[in-house]
């Protein structure tokens, strides 16, 4: 039996400012993808097979995701999903050791990729930000 849905918000504001930070990011995971393929993999046939399959990968991935979601927040609950993804993510994270290749540990390397970090990012410009979404998520709630 299909139980009513529970309101997200009693007022438009935390759907809509929802539903506006979701097409941010999903403007912004193209770019990202590009960005990093175009790091990682020289130009070629390989570059083009993995551009297109992390397209297809993400428009499945988005209407897969909304259909199961759907289903199990409808017949077992949040919660189940929520142990589920938590549950893989571990498996992952643990198997990454062995998955994953092996990269350089010379003392050298590592200073000169934390050295690149810590100039190469907006520090300021990110804490701002995260501050900024967090009061904002804070105040609709």
């Amino acid at each position: 039996m299909l139980r009513p849905r529970p309101r997200f918000d009693q007022n438009w504001s935390g759907t809509y400012c929802g539903s506006c930070i979701g097409r941010v990011w999903a403007c912004s995971l193209p770019a990202i993808f590009a960005w990093k393929f175009d790091k990682a993999i020289t130009n070629g046939r390989s570059r083009n097979i993995g551009l297109a399959c992390s397209g297809v990968a993400q428009a499945l991935g988005f209407a897969i995701g909304l259909v199961l979601g759907g289903i199990l927040v409808q017949t077992i609950g949040w919660r189940v999903g929520y142990y589920i993804c938590g549950s893989a993510q571990l498996v992952l994270f643990i198997s990454s050791r062995w998955i994953l290749p092996k990269t350089s540990s010379s003392l050298e390397c590592y200073e000169a990729q934390w050295g690149k970090i810590k100039f190469e990012i907006d520090w300021i410009g990110a804490g701002i930000a995260s501050t900024s979404l967090a009061m904002f998520a804070y105040v609709l709630t």
